[in-house]
């Protein structure tokens, strides 16, 4: 019958119809259309198998050419790539698979970096010691990889649990993202006009000289909270005009991308708050407007990493009064430059792991992780940033005494200071879980908008093994606003 809406549905080209449309319609169980033909988990083939094989080459050509010095067990690195070929073989969702810019690639990546890369870094004397008073002994940097390999195991196993194709696919829609973003915009601008109330405080942070003047406490306060809805609604705008022209660049979609990027770099010279909505945005454009080929994803990361330089070089500018001011020491950002040793530094090398392992904290089992945790709220968690997991290791590194804060502790030494292995695994295996969960719902999302607000949360998620929990509680807190508007329904739109 011509006039069978089944059949005229159709006959319509995949290409004519907008991601997601499919998925509005009076069949709830659709699937939008640039993931209807995707696979629910990553097939094994013989490009994966080759890589996994040279990978493991490579690792024992290099075990095997050590200098004859060992720093830390010649067995080691064998061990621990092993562990990860093993798990990501085992485990399918735990493999690279496309999309490639994920919220789970970013996790494996990471794993990866810290069981493969690192300990053949070490392994080859090209360690970075950064402020640490001594190197971590071969047991102790024994503990530390193992207990990597470990919480990899945990992430591995979330993320097959959390591994299934989604029977309904409903989300905002995009009329109502439109006001959405629009509601961010606002919001946003409020917050930059209290966190800089002239062009001149601007100005005076993006050259160097400041830190903004946000005024009183409650004025600071609401300008920490709306200040990240500026960078989510201009990264919607840039996104919407993105795919109404078919991912053709523009003047509005790219000044408003780099008015994204300037205002994520708001937050203290903090460079992970530039580069994860960048990757996140790259990773939404793959997805839902134009293919990303190989040479424009390594152009893109050049460019991440130039961006990030020029945020450094802005932080080492600061004033030694500034700097303090945010808790961090002057003298550790002296002659930075983005490389092997911040590389390791920032993700979570053997040594910075073995490291906290060194001490011991002397409270209860689970104060350091709940304190940790409160940290970031606002009035209520003062009481516990005298003891937290990264109040404990930088007052070993520095001295209690110091007040400097400056250095990350990852999570999975926090995990193990309060509940050993075990709780290490069961907490890994927690982040996994939802890291799957924020995964699945980037990959299904019915518009850019709703992919980007997944993808930030789960790829902040991801970045659990580098990051302490008072940093992955801080982004929960204050950039819960935006994700909240971009992700949930009311419940009148849950009965329709």
């Amino acid at each position: 019958m011509a006039g069978d809406p089944v059949k005229a549905r159709l006959e319509v080209s995949p290409t004519s119809v907008e991601p997601g449309l499919s998925a509005m319609s009076s069949d709830s169980r659709s699937l939008p259309t640039h993931v209807a033909a995707r696979p629910s988990q990553p097939k094994v083939d013989g490009r994966g198998t080759s890589v996994a094989v040279l990978i493991a080459v490579i690792v024992v050509v290099l075990a095997l050419f050590a200098p004859s010095e060992e720093v830390l067990p010649w067995w080691l690195p064998l061990v621990s790539t092993g562990v990860f070929l093993v798990t990501t073989l085992m485990i399918p969702p735990a493999r690279f698979a496309a999309p490639w810019i994920s919220p789970r690639n970013v996790a494996v990546g990471l794993a990866a970096l810290q069981l493969v890369v690192f300990p053949s870094v070490l392994q080859w004397h090209l360690g970075y010691r950064g402020r640490l008073p001594f190197t971590p002994t071969q047991q102790h940097l024994t503990w530390a990889v193992g207990t990597q390999c470990l919480a990899f195991v945990g992430i591995a196993s979330g993320l097959a649990l959390a591994a299934r194709r989604p029977k309904h696919v409903r989300g905002v829609g995009p009329a109502r993202i439109a006001r959405r973003r629009n509601i961010l915009l606002i919001l946003g601008f409020v917050g930059l006009v209290l966190r800089f109330p002239t062009p001149s405080a601007l100005l005076g942070y993006l050259a160097g000289r400041g830190t903004g003047d946000p005024g009183g406490q409650l004025q600071a306060a609401m300008a920490t909270f709306l200040l990240p809805c500026l960078v989510f609604g201009l990264a919607t705008w840039s996104l919407e005009i993105l795919k109404r022209k078919s991912g053709r660049l523009s003047a509005a979609a790219t000044i408003a991308a780099g008015a994204a990027l300037v205002s994520a770099s708001l937050f203290s010279y903090n460079r992970a708050a530039v580069i994860v909505p960048a990757v996140v945005f790259m990773g939404v454009y793959a997805l839902h407007i134009r293919r990303v080929r190989v040479l424009h994803a390594v152009l893109a990361l050049v460019g991440l990493a130039v961006l990030a330089s020029v945020v450094t070089n802005l932080r080492s500018s600061a004033t030694e009064e500034q700097l303090r001011g945010i808790g961090a020491d002057p003298k550790s950002f002296a002659g930075y430059h983005l490389g092997l040793n911040e590389l390791q530094l920032y993700g979570g090398a053997p040594q910075f792991v073995a490291f906290g392992f060194t001490t011991a904290p002397s409270s209860s089992p689970g104060v350091l992780t709940v304190n940790s945790i409160i940290t970031p709220v606002p009035k209520y968690g003062s009481a516990g940033r005298a003891n937290n997991g990264i109040a404990l290791y930088n007052g070993a590194l520095y001295g209690r005494s110091s007040g400097v804060e400056d250095q990350s502790v990852p999570t999975v030494v926090e995990l193990n200071w309060d509940f050993g292995p075990g709780g290490v695994l069961l907490g890994f295996l927690l982040f996994g879980t939802l890291i799957g969960a924020c995964h699945r719902r980037f990959v299904y999302a019915l518009t850019p908008s709703e992919a980007l607000a997944w993808g930030f949360a789960g790829t902040w998620a991801g970045a659990c093994l580098i990051f302490q929990l008072e940093t992955l509680s801080q982004i929960a807190i204050y950039w819960s606003v935006p994700l909240a508007l971009l992700i949930f329904r009311t419940p009148r739109q849950r009965r329709a």
